[in-house]
């Protein structure tokens, strides 16, 4: 969140305001229309990396949009889980952001909000690991989970 690019990227997507909330909502929706979607084999990428490149999957969508926050003086960390996708619960990483409480932000769907389709596993600030570690702790717990699907409105 300290380096230049990231900086003046978050002080253009963030515009005018002070409401942390408005910030941290304008950041997930740039984005999400301006970081391209790559198939999942786009290695784990810092901020800096995805700042340049603008594309990624969920992994640089995350780790941006945390970056950003951050930069913008928002806390942020990133979340490995699960979301329903297509019928199925996938993998998937996506960002929380601090504001009197853990808002959960989407920077693949840029919706403003994450509802039940999302189940969190693992946290991380990203301090000393990378996405990658997030995901080998989320493997372990995935094999000991049973998720029934009471009902399902795939939007």
């Amino acid at each position: 969140s300290d380096d230049p690019l990231v900086q003046r990227l978050a002080r253009e997507a963030a515009g005018e305001g002070t409401d942390a909330f408005a910030t941290a909502l304008r950041l997930e929706r740039w984005v999400r229309e301006h970081v391209n979607f790559k198939d999942l084999k786009t290695a784990f990428a810092s901020a800096r990396e995805v700042a340049e490149r603008l594309e990624g999957d969920c992994t640089e969508h995350g780790v941006l949009l945390a970056a950003l926050a951050r930069a913008s003086g928002i806390p942020a960390r990133v979340v490995s889980g699960l979301v329903w996708y297509e019928g199925a619960f996938v993998g998937h990483l996506w960002t929380e952001v601090y504001i009197d409480r853990w808002i959960p932000l989407d920077g693949t769907r840029g919706q403003g909000e994450v509802g039940p389709d999302h189940i969190a596993i693992t946290a991380s600030a990203l301090a000393g690991v990378s996405a990658a570690d997030l995901f080998f702790d989320m493997v372990q717990v995935i094999g000991n989970l049973r998720i029934d699907v009471m009902e399902s409105t795939d939007r």
